[in-house]
């Protein structure tokens, strides 16, 4: 598999994670707002989603104007990067503005996965923008993507994971409550 195909791919991975969760969310939303523990994850999904998707075409556009392979991982990882550092303040911003029951609920695994995942796609994108393993590589770029979509998929987890949990709760609190009534 070339990279093209490769990136094809994640970008379609992206364009699920986006479709799946806009789905999601309209039928697991109760009293018309989430926690804001789920609204956080559900930016960073919806984030890395869209990232997927736009960093995953930028190497193909870029390659439509036949620069060489090395300027054209560089180039993307560079431009990755950046995106990757906006959106990574932006969300930490965001968590540090959690209060601390919101903060313990979004856990303490689930930050540990999430922000070691954006440690190291950013360093394997500055790795390639450096150059430190030599020429820039399609190896490294796609490393990174696939960590922005671990990212999103461990999120995604958790939210399904919590509903899925939550539903079972409630209905089973009200067959208890059926049956002693």
């Amino acid at each position: 598999m070339d990279a093209a195909e490769q990136l094809s791919l994640i970008a379609e991975l992206g364009i699920g994670f986006t479709g799946f969760l806009a789905i999601f969310l309209i039928f697991a939303r109760r009293e018309g707002r989430f926690s804001p523990a789920d609204s956080l994850r559900i930016l960073v999904i919806f984030q890395t989603g869209f990232v997927a998707i736009f960093m995953s075409l930028l190497p193909l556009l870029v390659a439509l104007s036949e620069v060489q392979p090395t300027m054209l991982w560089r180039a993307s990882s560079l431009v990755y990067l950046a995106v990757n550092l906006v959106l990574g303040f932006a969300v930490g911003r965001k968590q540090l503005g959690l209060g601390a029951e919101e903060r313990a609920e979004v856990g303490l695994f689930n930050n540990l996965i999430a922000w070691g995942l954006t440690l190291l796609s950013n360093l394997f994108l500055a790795a390639n923008v450096i150059g430190i393993f030599g020429d820039p590589s399609a190896f490294l770029y796609v490393a990174a993507l696939v960590g922005g979509l671990g990212i999103a998929t461990s999120n995604f987890a958790t939210i399904v994971l919590q509903k899925l949990l939550w539903i079972r709760l409630e209905k089973s609190a009200r067959n208890l409550r059926r049956c002693c009534s």
